[in-house]
């Protein structure tokens, strides 16, 4: 039968600490070649988050409606020399 030491068998907590500190090193060691690299660009997950902004910002304002005309808006518009005096717009 193998003795365990009676840190380890005492403590569990001592046992996740190794195993944590352990992958902690692992996971270093396989991202340390590519440390300064910079990741490359992703144009569709570019296209996907400027839709999403714009989607958001704009939804409201999607649906309005442009029927309106330049005439229509020329016929709307008061020219001030011609107007009574006292009116206001």
């Amino acid at each position: 039968m193998v003795a365990q030491s009676s840190a380890t068998a005492a403590d569990p907590k001592l046992k996740i600490d190794q195993a944590t500190y352990r992958t902690l090193k692992r996971t270093r060691d396989m991202f340390l070649a590519n440390h300064l690299q910079t990741p490359t660009e992703d144009t569709d997950a570019l296209r996907s988050r400027i839709n999403a902004k714009v989607n958001a910002a704009y939804a409201r304002v999607k649906d309005v409606e442009t029927d309106v005309t330049d005439k229509e808006v020329q016929a709307k518009v008061v020219d001030i020399d011609s107007a009574p005096l006292g009116v206001v717009y």
